[in-house]
């Protein structure tokens, strides 16, 4: 995997993982041992987690949120700023494009993170 790219967090964790995967060119924890901390740390207190490879898009202006609502499969118009939520991007017969996140960074700005570039192409037919 040494022809892969390491994110700015690899270093962090190296040590500790004892099988790598490749995602979009990067080389990513796919089997990490010793996870009891990161376990604890996860139920009872905060954790980091390694974005870098996946693909975010910025949706921003007064229909940020109506544009993001008709892509995602949950109501993101009423999620708090500084709030984040889990939810699906399905084509038109239903079917699972990708899982995303959806951050609220302003009432008119919000971040879209996921790993199917063509989100990119679903936040345009979704564009008012």
């Amino acid at each position: 995997m040494s022809d892969l790219k390491k994110t700015a967090f690899t270093s962090l964790y190296e040590n500790d993982v004892q099988e790598w995967e490749e995602v979009m060119g990067y080389q990513v924890a796919a089997v990490v041992v010793g996870t009891e901390k990161e376990y604890a740390a996860l139920r009872t207190d905060v954790i980091a987690q390694d974005y870098s490879m996946l693909y975010k898009w910025f949706v921003e202006g007064p229909a940020a949120r109506e544009t993001v609502n008709a892509l995602v499969s949950r109501d993101v118009a009423e999620l708090p700023v500084n709030r984040i939520a889990y939810a699906a991007v399905v084509n038109e017969d239903g079917g699972m494009v990708d899982d995303v996140t959806v951050s609220v960074l302003r009432d008119d700005a919000l971040l879209v993170i996921g790993g199917n570039p063509e989100v990119f192409d679903a936040l345009n037919q979704a564009a008012p």
